[in-house]
């Protein structure tokens, strides 16, 4: 009898403790798949309230949560949308699952807005840094920046950077794409013959590739044959080289040359090699410098001051990046004598966000404001080949802000601002702004007092 009580205790307590009983269980799974069934149907305001029924019943269910809340920013973004969705409307889109943490379903919008309009501007640069920036495919952030900066309206004042990403872009892709040549040759390189090794690498420079690759292979090739006492193979690839798209691969090929040069005894052509090699990247100083008591010490060691002071200076690695030091010297009277602001652009021609602010820098609006108010100068990375030392005399800006990155001078050269590219970004990662780069420029211009 009193275990009999007891079980009717319990029982009358469980009927008055809330939460899901068996039928709102079903209720509720009910629920879901309608949310999904609508979700799946673009019916986002449907989807948002089915899954709200489900939070109704069961406020733990993690899943219908997540999905009522960006089915809600989605039906708000579907209610906007006048008829079929545009190209532009699908970018938006791309930019809503963003903000959602859903790169996946962000990216198949870029793309839908591709397959809508290929030659829409916005949709290849969203899809360009979404890849880059969420560790995606490299061959798509490639291929969609080139895409993003030949389609944009404002093309025709992009063609320096086009021609940079041509070349330094591509290379961000060249073990991919020659992953069995290099393998191959490395291989020959690895089982000790060296000029078989660059065979291999000479053979593929003369498909049908990025003229860029031609210089990194002819490079490597070279270097392959002058380690195999190759002297007049590895000339001849050098020579073939520096023919090619200028990167850092010419600098190596020209002081491959400048070896070759100085174990021949031809002090004076080693020197034109060197100069060569420094014009074209100030990485190379230090480079020369390495080679103090290798292969160019009878250049350090010459009888002849003329060539020994020359070569100490080649080494220099702060005098190699005179030449950026007196462009902006030459910027800064010309902005004193305008009334301007002196406004440097660190630039990477490496990285798909440098090309996004490149093409929203030439916005009519954009543009209009620097001519009128700014002289600019842009400091050039190169691939990391350049402005290496003035790098660490404006604060070791690569680490500290990364490219691209302002920074507007006084006009005796002091730093007055330091601008993040962040916060001149609309949807966060993806693009920037150009309203908000105006902004900022006519603000900064405004208080310059210059």
């Amino acid at each position: 009898m009193r275990v009999l009580i007891l079980s009717s205790v319990i029982v009358a307590v469980l009927l008055l403790v809330p939460g899901p009983v068996r039928g709102q269980g079903e209720d509720a799974a009910t629920a879901y798949g309608a949310g999904r069934k609508a979700e799946a149907a673009g019916d986002y305001r449907t989807a948002q309230e089915e899954y709200g029924k489900v939070l109704d019943l069961d406020e733990d269910h993690e899943d219908a949560f997540e999905r009522w809340e960006y089915c809600g920013k989605l039906a708000d973004w579907r209610e906007s949308v006048e008829g079929e969705p545009t190209a532009a409307d699908l970018v938006r889109k791309g930019e809503v699952w963003l903000e959602c943490g859903k790169v996946e379903e962000e990216r198949a919008a870029y793309l839908e807005a591709i397959a809508k309009d290929p030659n829409h501007s916005d949709a290849h640069g969203h899809l360009a840094l979404s890849h880059y920036a969420g560790g995606g495919d490299l061959t798509t952030v490639v291929r969609s920046t080139i895409r993003f900066l030949e389609t944009s309206p404002y093309r025709d004042a992009l063609k320096k950077p086009l021609a940079d990403f041509r070349i330094f872009g591509e290379l961000r892709l060249l073990k991919t794409v020659l992953d069995p040549v290099m393998k191959e040759a490395g291989q020959a390189r690895r089982g000790g013959d060296g000029k078989k090794a660059a065979a291999i690498l000479e053979a593929a420079s003369d498909r049908d590739l990025p003229d860029a690759y031609r210089t990194v292979l002819l490079t490597e090739a070279g270097k392959l044959r002058f380690g195999a006492g190759d002297d007049a193979g590895a000339r001849a690839a050098f020579d073939k080289a520096v023919g090619h798209a200028p990167c850092s691969a010419t600098i190596d090929a020209r002081l491959g040359l400048a070896s070759l040069d100085v174990k021949a005894g031809n002090l004076a052509g080693a020197l034109v090699h060197l100069k060569a090699a420094v014009a074209e990247g100030s990485s190379a100083c230090g480079m020369i410098a390495q080679q103090r008591e290798k292969a160019y010490k009878p250049l350090f060691a010459s009888e002849d001051p003329k060539i020994r002071e020359t070569v100490e200076l080649l080494a220099d690695s702060e005098r190699g990046d005179d030449p950026i030091r007196e462009e902006i010297r030459l910027a800064g009277e010309k902005a004193a004598a305008e009334k301007k602001v002196l406004l440097l652009f660190w630039y990477g021609p490496y990285c798909p966000y440098v090309m996004a602010m490149e093409e929203r820098l030439a916005h009519p609006e954009v543009a209009k404001i620097l001519a009128e108010k700014f002289v600019v100068v842009r400091v050039d990375y190169g691939s990391h080949h350049r402005a290496m030392v003035l790098d660490a005399e404006y604060g070791d800006v690569f680490n500290a802000y990364g490219v691209p990155c302002f920074m507007t001078l006084n006009h005796q050269g002091k730093i007055r601002e330091i601008q993040r590219d962040t916060d001149l970004m609309g949807a966060p990662h993806r693009c920037y702004d150009a309203e908000k780069i105006a902004e900022w420029l006519t603000k900064t211009a405004a208080e310059s007092g210059e």
